[in-house]
């Protein structure tokens, strides 16, 4: 507060300060605060000139004069407005409205923008209600009055008295033309600021003897300038408690019409203080815009009840919830790095000057990339012009694994490539990066994702056992998916080869749940497969990706045995081109080589095994044809198997007959063991 006080009298007592005028060519850019912003009673006066957006001045805080200012404040105080692209005669013309206790001067904004800005800055000379000599006896006047209730302490109770200092240190501190008028403001200069010292610190009859002037109401004059509280109280001593809460909650020009809702009983401080704060907010867009307009509380509530928010309001809102609804992952001199966490903050951070899918306010794609955990990322240029392509580039990741480069882009939805956007930004596009994989490790995950599919992935990151059920859990954000190049498929994929069980649980799912991490297996990821068993697997669909998962992973004979033998009833032709991938797993143990026979004998038509085993290598089709678990009754079986291995050359005519021909013996006894 210090050091607000010490800005205002430094900025106060300079004298005829104005900074050399800046040459502009075409257009200006203006910030505005008060009623030249949108929805305002001015607004009409800028004439159609291009909106920049939303914007923030630090350094200065809201006060008023002639009406909505601004003046010097604290390094943390800010101002909120919109940037306008001005044209020099509309400039010229919002000058002449402004007048001349409120220069145009140039500043630099909270993102870098240098603009013009109205300031208050009252005319210095001694009629002025904004001169250092009022602005220091007005001061006076108020730490008198703050001694003396130090040093009556005991007169009154201890609460009393610390609501009173409160107060009476709040006045000496705000600028003096925030509450009072030039007249009321005219006899500062008739004494010293120790005389003023010594008349707030002084009695009432000695102030009323020593320092007012003859024929000068003490209620008129002492009320204004020392706050009016004293009084108040005095002459109406069983409300001492509500006044103080009063005092504290209204500004001052309505406080002795609140005094008078007060004392005729139609309303307490606690319900005027809201009321009033409202009226202030909206009073400018009301037809009457006088307090004193309105003859009692209730007619003033209802009319600020049907009152909605004011822009002003409804972009402080906005403003607010986007910065709760997203995180700042960078931030430098050039750059800014924004992740939006909800689809409001995205419109709101990309919505001005880009065409993105996600800045949309219909259509908006950001819940359909937030689903599959894609975290959009956006870096804005603080040093280019909004309209600039480059002003904002998104680089998404795909989760906590990569960057998405497909959906590297610019404002215009222009395909950059992580590459193209490395040289835009330049040296600290390497930082950037980190920042961003960093945020999105330390994340994980986007806000649309739901806590059970959060715990199935940390099962699988964390290496612990899962059950195809669980896993079912991941398949269905994926089946939702509007591609095929999602996290969930990189994610899932990626994880097989380090997890203990993740292939069984794959193949354990059911079926119409792997359908789209089958369908991105086959567009990212190539079987180890000739191209004429692509095809075959991609014909018979999910079960395809098993036969991957057998081929290159650590899976269970049993899960082997469920998953190969699902192909059994698929068509002959389609089945060939797998079928010697499904021999080499199945013939390994026993209840792999005793489907496979009982599928060989018993489910086959006439003239289908010559089509299924033309793929077969002879080893393996040697193998099936002396295998000991064929017997007499799979004679037909053997000849077939025979013919074939004849026709390679494997065998001889002679090989086959004598081989049939033990089955034809008498004595032969061909029952399974």
């Amino acid at each position: 507060m210090i050091n607000k006080l010490i800005n205002l009298v430094n900025y106060l007592d300079e004298s005829g300060f104005e900074k050399e005028a800046i040459a502009v060519k075409g257009l200006v850019p203006l910030f505005v605060y008060g009623t030249l912003r949108e929805g305002e009673k001015n607004h009409h006066k800028l004439k159609g000139s291009k909106s920049l957006g939303d914007k923030t001045l630090s350094g200065f805080i809201r006060t008023e004069g002639t009406g909505p200012a601004i003046v010097p404040g604290g390094k943390n105080d800010t101002v909120d407005g919109e940037l306008y692209a001005v044209e020099p005669e509309v400039l010229s013309e919002i000058d002449e409205y402004e007048g001349s206790e409120y220069p145009r001067e140039l500043v630099q904004l909270d993102d870098g923008t240098e603009a013009y800005v109205y300031i208050y800055k009252p005319k210095q000379n001694k009629e002025s209600i904004g001169s250092v000599e009022k602005y220091v006896k007005h001061t006076a006047l108020n730490l008198g009055m703050v001694a003396r209730n130090l040093a009556f302490l005991d007169k009154k109770s201890l609460r009393a008295r610390l609501e009173g200092l409160a107060n009476e240190l709040y006045y000496a501190i705000i600028p003096p033309w925030t509450h009072h008028s030039n007249e009321e403001l005219q006899d500062m200069v008739r004494h010293t600021v120790w005389k003023w010292f010594m008349c707030g610190f002084a009695s009432d009859e000695e102030y009323s003897e020593k320092c007012l002037e003859k024929n000068a109401s003490k209620i008129d004059i002492l009320t204004k300038i020392a706050g009016k509280l004293e009084d108040a109280i005095r002459e109406h001593p069983s409300f001492e408690a509500e006044i103080r809460r009063l005092i504290i909650g209204v500004r001052p020009g309505h406080f002795e019409w609140a005094l008078e809702e007060l004392v005729d009983g139609n309303a307490t401080a606690e319900e005027l203080i809201p009321v009033l704060d409202r009226f202030q907010k909206i009073r400018s867009n009301l037809e009457r815009d006088d307090l004193y307009q309105y003859p009692a509380i209730n007619i003033l509530r209802r009319e600020v009840n049907k009152y909605g928010p004011t822009s002003a309001e409804t972009r402080s809102e906005k403003k607010e919830k986007k910065l709760k609804e997203s995180d700042i992952v960078y931030n430098s001199d050039n750059f800014k790095v924004i992740w939006p966490k909800t689809e409001f903050a995205s419109c709101q951070w990309t919505g001005f000057n880009t065409t993105w899918c996600v800045s949309a306010e219909e259509s908006n794609m950001y819940d359909s990339y937030s689903s599959n955990n894609v975290f959009l990322y956006f870096i804005l240029n603080k040093h280019l012009d909004e309209d600039h392509d480059h002003k904002r580039i998104s680089i998404p990741t795909k989760g906590d694994l990569e960057v998405l480069s497909s959906e590297v882009r610019d404002a215009q939805d222009q395909h950059l490539g992580a590459d193209a956007a490395k040289e835009i930004i330049g040296e600290e596009f390497d930082k950037i990066k980190q920042a961003i994989l960093k945020h999105a490790k330390s994340t994980e995950f986007t806000e649309n994702i739901t806590e059970q599919v959060r715990d199935v992935v940390r099962k699988i990151k964390n290496g612990e056992l899962i059950k195809a059920k669980e896993l079912e859990e991941v398949f269905k954000v994926l089946e939702n998916s509007d591609t095929t190049d999602t996290y969930w498929t990189h994610f899932l994929l990626n994880s097989l080869s380090g997890h203990p069980n993740l292939a069984d649980a794959m193949i354990a799912s059911k079926k119409h749940y792997k359908t789209k991490l089958f369908e991105s297996f086959m567009e990212i990821f190539d079987y180890k497969l000739s191209d004429k068993a692509k095809n075959a697997i991609s014909n018979i669909g999910e079960a395809g990706l098993d036969i991957h998962l057998i081929e290159n992973y650590n899976v269970g004979n049993q899960f082997k045995l469920d998953a190969l033998t699902e192909f059994f009833i698929e068509d002959v032709e389609s089945l060939a081109e797998v079928f010697p991938v499904i021999l080499n797993h199945l013939l390994k143990f026993q209840a792999g080589k005793k489907a496979v026979f009982n599928f060989l004998a018993d489910d086959l038509l006439p003239g289908e095994v010559k089509v299924l085993i033309e793929e077969v290598d002879d080893a393996t089709l040697l193998y099936l044809f002396n295998a000991g678990e064929l017997d007499a009754r799979d004679q037909t079986l053997v000849e077939e198997l025979g013919e074939s291995l004849v026709s390679r050359g494997a065998i001889t005519s002679d090989e086959l007959s004598e081989k049939l021909s033990v089955w034809s013996e008498p004595d032969f006894d061909w029952q399974r063991g």
